[in-house]
């Protein structure tokens, strides 16, 4: 089975059994997997397939246990458990396409070369509201290489607006295309 199909299994489980606190419990599924990988050394240990259950079970009794909900801290030790703590990214993944579909949300990422105001963050969510009918969340991220523009990504959308794409085209156009006297310039 592949990683994907596991992440999903087990984001499936989590939200079944997160019912009414499912956004808390997406938050926090998100927030202990940025600890986690905060520290290279921790998520080696966590994922390392040579390292025992009981040591990892261990770790996080003394790290999570009254840090984490119950249910969190319960399904963090099923994963090391099952020998499934490496799938950890997949299933916060899976759990929050799963729970946006769920509440009726599509989640894009935003990126752009600089840091966007706020007004012009809300009047893109707008946009895509507008455009999609459902709620919008959305993660602003900066990406410095694109130049200029936007980058709008979600699940299977893309929308590029973004100078470095279009200087890209741009050159692959130029490049295509045959100069009049192209023998005499060829290399």
């Amino acid at each position: 089975m592949s990683e994907e199909k596991i992440g999903n299994l087990y984001a499936e489980a989590l939200l079944d059994l997160a019912a009414d606190k499912a956004a808390e419990i997406e938050q926090e599924l998100q927030d202990v997997n940025k600890a986690l990988h905060q520290e290279p050394m921790v998520w080696k240990f966590f994922a390392a397939p040579v390292v025992e259950e009981e040591q990892k079970m261990q770790l996080l009794q003394k790290s999570l246990k009254g840090n984490v909900s119950e249910l969190m801290y319960n399904f963090l030790g099923t994963l090391c458990a099952k020998e499934r703590f490496h799938n950890l990214p997949d299933v916060v993944e899976a759990y929050s396409r799963l729970l946006d579909e769920q509440l009726g949300r599509k989640t894009v990422i935003l990126e752009s070369a600089t840091e966007l105001d706020q007004p012009v963050v809300d009047e893109i969510r707008n946009t895509l509201k507008d455009y999609f009918k459902m709620e919008i969340v959305v993660e602003p991220k900066v990406k410095p290489s694109l130049l200029g523009g936007i980058v709008v990504r979600s699940n299977d959308l893309q929308i590029d607006t973004s100078l470095f794409s279009r200087l890209k085209r741009l050159e692959k156009n130029l490049l295509s295309q045959k100069i009049l006297g192209e023998e005499y310039y060829e290399n």
